[in-house]
């Protein structure tokens, strides 16, 4: 009879931990660097392109800039990555 009730009891808590691990994978869900957007002083940071701050540093804008002619102070964005 005590063997019964321990069986029933083991079963009884891999039961309740297998539906405590199932309800909450339940709202996981991967997240895609592509639906991702990134925004510095109100311009959005699009992949691949390069940025530099224009006005006083802090409170200026952001805007594009050529790979071959870059500023002292840039900022490179690409999926997800800014290299300052």
């Amino acid at each position: 009879m005590k063997l019964k009730k321990k069986v029933f009891g083991m079963l009884a808590a891999v039961l309740l931990m297998v539906t405590a691990v199932f309800i909450g994978t339940q709202g996981m869900g991967l997240v895609h660097a592509e639906t991702l957007k990134v925004s510095i002083n109100g311009t959005e940071l699009q992949d691949g392109k390069y940025y530099e701050f224009g006005g006083s540093r802090g409170s200026g804008t952001m805007s594009e800039c050529a790979p071959d002619s870059l500023p002292e102070v840039y900022i490179y964005y690409d999926a997800g990555v800014i290299e300052v």
